[in-house]
């Protein structure tokens, strides 16, 4: 899969109501996808994190057969400690 490097198309505006859609650039960029906005803006109503991520899942495994996977790390942690956190054995 080739990488492709996408930016945001929309930008967060409170006064225009618009919410940016760094999700879209960055899921695109991630899947390689060549035209972002192929990609759905899950944001594009102004909804909450929870629906936006219910969104994501159901366009990720709807159309890639993917489900994503989060996990949360302390921001204390230096880039060192990251890597030695998800690093796996036999990588």
């Amino acid at each position: 899969m080739k990488l492709e490097y996408h930016s945001c198309r929309v930008k967060t505006d409170p006064e225009a109501g618009t919410v940016g859609d760094c999700m879209r650039a960055v899921i695109a960029s991630m899947l390689g996808v060549q035209d972002p906005l192929t990609v759905p803006h899950f944001l594009h109503d102004g909804c909450d994190g929870e629906t936006a991520f219910k969104r994501m899942r159901e366009y990720l495994f709807n159309e890639h057969g993917l489900i994503p996977f989060n996990i949360a790390i302390d921001p204390e942690l230096t880039l060192r400690e990251v890597l030695e956190f998800v690093h796996a054995d036999g990588m």
